[in-house]
């Protein structure tokens, strides 16, 4: 049954007429002193304002989606909006690190069944996971403090039974940045983030971003002093682009699953791309590679890579330890030398699966160029 255009519209509106605004101030002159004291009173559609000052109220909660019981500030049910008064003024969180609560896991915040939910202008800090999204939801202009957690304690942020996500504009401090379930998880967007990892010994850093999302886009975010930046696995497909990836450990790591990457700036670090697995493969395009201090790419699995600069810090730039056949398809790049027998030298392959020529007579430049010119560049 086609339900009138002119009812949908009187629907609309009769929704956004009954919209609310609630005002949240820890001086009490607001509606509510406590965030979840307004979220109970509110209904689909209403908006929030939180005030500047720390909240630090926990609550016991049960997930509407599996029953899981923790303890929470915000547990987030319903299609609202949450906005703070500024990532430097709002801030969720207690002011000593609170690892466990009556023996229930303590976050930050819950994002928890319901439709659309959007949080805007919060730093969240000192938990075990600091903020939780099972549910469609915006997430942008907030930062996710983790300067004094615990290295294994939890990620910043956990993406489980979800798709429909948008992490924007955040600033990702410390140890564990995005964490998404192997299960249940769509598509997820992270753009214009930094991930600032400090400065840690080699065995304290941690993955950036550890997923297993099928649809998990990564634009124009750097990465500093993280131990990996993308680690892709459980059969996970991702595209990651326009990013900066400067780390101690990995630039790109895919266990199970696939990742395309375009336009990144990888290393220096240990390897700038790790391919773990016959099942796991990458794809790379118009990627300026630094080099490893042990190899520059380091692969098990298949690797198509085309326009891009792979450079040399170590004994080997490419490192096959696979004796069984793969598709290692390295022709048309630049490796830092016009000289081929040097850039064999190169190449550890176990299974002979690595193509690498022709190659490139110097950089390609980031501007889109036509295959045929580039054609005059290559070295037969």
């Amino acid at each position: 049954m086609r339900i009138p255009m002119i009812l949908l519209t009187l629907i609309a509106v009769s929704i956004s007429a009954h919209a609310r605004t609630w005002t949240v101030e820890k001086d009490g002159s607001g509606d509510y002193e406590i965030i979840q004291d307004a979220i109970d009173a509110s209904a689909d559609g209403d908006t929030i304002l939180v005030g500047p000052g720390r909240y630090d109220t926990f609550r016991q909660y049960t997930s509407t989606i599996d029953g899981f019981t923790g303890m929470t500030i915000a547990w987030v049910n319903k299609s609202i909006t949450l906005l703070g008064a500024g990532r430097d003024l709002s801030i969720i969180g207690p002011e000593e690190e609170v690892l466990q609560i009556d023996g229930l896991n303590p976050g930050n915040m819950y994002l928890d069944g319901g439709g659309l939910a959007t949080v805007k202008g919060f730093t969240f800090e000192k938990t075990l996971t600091y903020v939780g999204i099972r549910k469609p939801a915006v997430f942008e202009d907030n930062r996710v403090d983790g300067t004094d957690k615990d290295r294994f304690a939890g990620y910043g942020l956990f993406v489980g039974d979800a798709s429909g996500v948008e992490i924007r504009d955040i600033e990702f401090l410390g140890p564990g940045g995005v964490f998404t379930a192997n299960f249940g998880v769509g598509a997820v967007t992270i753009e214009r983030c930094t991930f600032r990892a400090g400065e840690v010994p080699r065995f304290e850093a941690r993955n950036a971003i550890a997923s297993s999302a099928h649809g998990l886009t990564v634009r124009n975010c750097t990465f500093e002093g993280v131990g990996v930046a993308l680690s892709n696995t459980f059969g996970g497909t991702a595209v990651i682009q326009d990013c900066e990836l400067l780390m101690s450990i990995g630039g790109v790591s895919v266990d199970i699953g696939s990742v395309v990457a375009r336009n990144l700036t990888i290393g220096p670090g240990e390897q700038n791309v790790a391919i773990a697995g016959a099942s796991a493969s990458i794809e790379l395009y118009d990627c300026e590679l630094r080099g490893g201090s042990l190899w520059t790419i380091a692969t098990a699995g298949n690797v198509f890579a085309r326009s891009c600069t792979i450079l040399n810090a170590s004994e080997f730039t490419v490192f096959n330890p696979n004796s069984n056949p793969l598709t290692i398809d390295l022709r048309y790049n630049y490796w830092g030398t016009t000289d081929v027998e040097q850039v064999r030298a190169w190449i550890d392959d176990a299974g002979d699966s690595v193509v690498f020529e022709p190659i490139l007579q110097g950089p390609v430049s980031a501007a889109p160029q036509s295959f045929g010119g580039l054609k005059n560049r290559f070295r037969n």
